[in-house]
């Protein structure tokens, strides 16, 4: 009799756990994005999905450009004015590229653009980004030729959307601008509105009381690649070094 209670037991705490499973396991919970707008941002608040900044293009699809790292190419064109962008070694312990993403800035030169590669197609895309790179290693092209993704390869240059700089070395002299990205990717019949739900962000009057004092952030890239950054507290700002 003992054994059969217990049975007994455990399917009671069975069905109740399924009922309470079946009842809120699936339910999608609303998380307020703290700046107390709840709608999507790219759609109807005017505000840069990822920098929670208003600007007047903030619902255009965000265009990743891949740019180079190497000492000789630096300071990079176009590089400050980007939302947000990435940096990774290409190769573990090697060099590194970046990937700048852009909605808001028109830069008239971004450079020096460089190859694609596969580990940043899954990032890019994430942001439903449109992809711009110059040519690419055949991990990555193989994803690219097959449809995965929206891009726009310089080896192509569809509508001439990148050129060649005068005076500096292959293959350095790579560059490209927002506008002519903007018009490939219209001739090429890509969707230009953004679709990228953005990030929450905390309003200013928030923030500041949470500022706190500088401090520095080190990334452990090798050799020339290795990178810092130092916040300012007073301007809320990070220099990269």
């Amino acid at each position: 009799m003992k054994k059969i209670k217990i049975i007994i037991i455990f399917l009671i705490v069975l069905v109740i756990t399924g009922f309470l499973f079946w009842k809120f396991g699936n339910r999608i919970v609303e998380i307020d994005n703290l700046g107390g707008n709840k709608e999507n941002n790219a759609e109807n608040s005017g505000i840069n999905p990822i920098t929670g900044l208003e600007c007047e293009n903030y619902n255009r699809r965000p265009i990743a450009v891949m740019l180079a790292e190497d000492p000789i190419t630096r300071p990079l064109s176009g590089i400050g004015v980007a939302d947000l962008f990435v940096e990774m070694p290409v190769i573990t312990g090697s060099i590194t590229r970046l990937m700048a993403i852009y909605i808001c800035e028109d830069p008239e030169e971004i450079g020096s653009a460089r190859s694609a590669r596969h580990d940043y197609i899954p990032l890019a895309m994430g942001f439903d980004a449109i992809y711009a790179h110059w040519g690419g290693s055949h991990f990555a092209l193989d994803k690219l030729d097959a449809g995965i993704m929206d891009n726009i390869d310089a080896m192509k240059n569809p509508y001439n959307a990148f050129w060649q700089k005068s005076g500096i070395l292959m293959p350095h002299n790579g560059f490209t601008s927002m506008a002519r990205l903007v018009n490939a990717a219209e001739k090429l019949g890509y969707r230009l509105t953004n679709k990228f739900e953005g990030y929450p962000h905390l309003k200013i009057s928030n923030l500041k009381s949470q500022i706190s004092k500088a401090g520095k952030l080190t990334i452990g890239y090798s050799g020339n690649y290795r990178v810092y950054y130092e916040y300012n507290p007073e301007t809320n700002s990070y220099l990269r070094w």
